[in-house]
């Protein structure tokens, strides 16, 4: 209480000092310290506002602007109710109310008042950041894309618009427009957290396009583990350095024995000649065995699988996995087209549960908890969706 009482006093006198200077500079300077994370700061221009009684709704963005950093969502979106409509605080007002909205996951709301702030101030970077964010979070890539290039176009050394980006055009498969925006990412910043995963991305998408000289460099920066390991052993079978993929091949194993691209290069390493004898067929077979067991939901091991027994001679086994890899394969074509559906409709439940439902077939829980949320996000009595989610959230232990 006496901290409290202390706190008035100063703030009472921050505002005599303060007295000549207009009440937007004393507003601009707390919304300054907001965004830099001084929230004492802030709340001593809230006091000097309050103190020199001006207009109430400036104090309560800034104080809302404190909830929202502390995590009182509620109570953020309650003061901000009066200050949507006053032309001093309406831009930013707006754009607090769709931060708390993504934060409670109100998508949708977030969205609509996120699209009000921008047209009361286009220029907000956070406007047009959480809107993206929203935006990417319903599965809804097409506009999500738009507004993280105004992002970066707002904040031109901030490397997450394009981080975004290229994990967005990675997922699409389009390798070399994910490729540019990773290097933008890393040109913009030497440090940022996300750094590691960038390369690793990178790594990725210049392996898929060939540009293995490219590949090698962005190699030496990234961390030693499995995945990185199998990139390049993969770049080095490419090359027609069998030897050497093999001996890193073996080292991603050791790392994690049950990686799934590590283990299909091993298979595909061993039966390398045409001529394998069968200790080499057995080896292989071994390998992929191992494959499927860890993954029984992807279909390029089935596929393998399939065309090894048919080597073997074992007709039965052969026909088996390779209609198992064509019904999984279908499952990925079909989540492909539902997601081609989604990224450009950010509104539609439906599209998203069946999304749910295919992610969940093909084994895919990380993502069939995304799709079944973002579909309760946008229609809350969803009871389809919900009862889905928490199948995948708790699992019957007795299936």
């Amino acid at each position: 209480m006496a901290g409290m009482l202390m706190l008035a006093a100063l703030g009472r006198w921050i505002a005599k000092e303060l007295r000549p200077l207009p009440v937007e500079v004393i507003y601009a300077d707390g919304l300054n310290r907001l965004h830099s994370g001084d929230l004492a700061g802030t709340r001593l221009s809230a006091e000097a506002l309050s103190a020199a009684a001006v207009d109430g709704r400036f104090k309560d963005v800034l104080e809302a602007g404190i909830d929202l950093r502390l995590g009182r969502v509620h109570e953020a979106a309650a003061r901000l109710q009066n200050a949507l409509d006053f032309p001093p605080t309406a831009a930013m007002a707006h754009i607090m109310t769709g931060e708390a909205f993504y934060k409670n996951r109100q998508f949708s709301a977030a969205i609509q008042i996120l699209k009000s702030a921008i047209e009361l101030d286009d220029s907000s970077v956070d406007a047009h950041r959480w809107l993206a964010a929203a935006y990417y979070d319903l599965g809804a890539t097409e506009p999500a894309v738009k507004e993280l290039a105004k992002v970066a176009a707002l904040a031109p050394e901030d490397p997450r618009p394009h981080r975004l980006r290229g994990l967005i055009y990675k997922d699409m498969e389009s390798y070399d427009a994910a490729a540019v925006e990773y290097r933008e990412a890393l040109r913009r910043s030497s440090a940022f957290a996300d750094r590691p995963q960038v390369l690793r991305e990178l790594a990725d998408c210049l392996l898929k396009t060939g540009q293995h000289q490219a590949l090698d460099e962005i190699l030496r920066q990234c961390p030693v583990d499995a995945h990185t390991l199998t990139c390049s052993a993969e770049s080095k079978y490419a090359r027609g350095e069998v030897g050497e993929a093999l001996r890193l091949v073996d080292q991603a194993l050791f790392l994690e024995e049950s990686h799934l691209d590590a283990l299909l290069l091993k298979a595909t390493l061993q039966l390398d000649s045409s001529q394998a004898d069968k200790s080499q067929l057995d080896a292989a077979l071994g390998t992929l065995q191992r494959a499927v067991a860890a993954h029984p939901q992807e279909n390029r091991v089935h596929y393998q699988l399939s065309q090894l027994w048919a080597r073997m001679g074992q007709a039965e086994f052969a026909a088996k996995h390779a209609a198992e890899s064509t019904r999984l394969r279908d499952l990925r074509v079909k989540f492909t087209d539902l997601h081609a559906q989604a990224s450009g409709d950010w509104n539609d439940a439906e599209i998203r549960y069946q999304l749910g439902l295919t992610a969940r077939e093909l084994g895919l829980t990380e993502l069939a908890i995304t799709w079944f949320s973002a579909a309760i996000a946008i229609q809350p009595e969803y009871p389809e969706a919900r009862a889905e989610l928490q199948r995948v959230l708790a699992p019957d232990p007795l299936k």
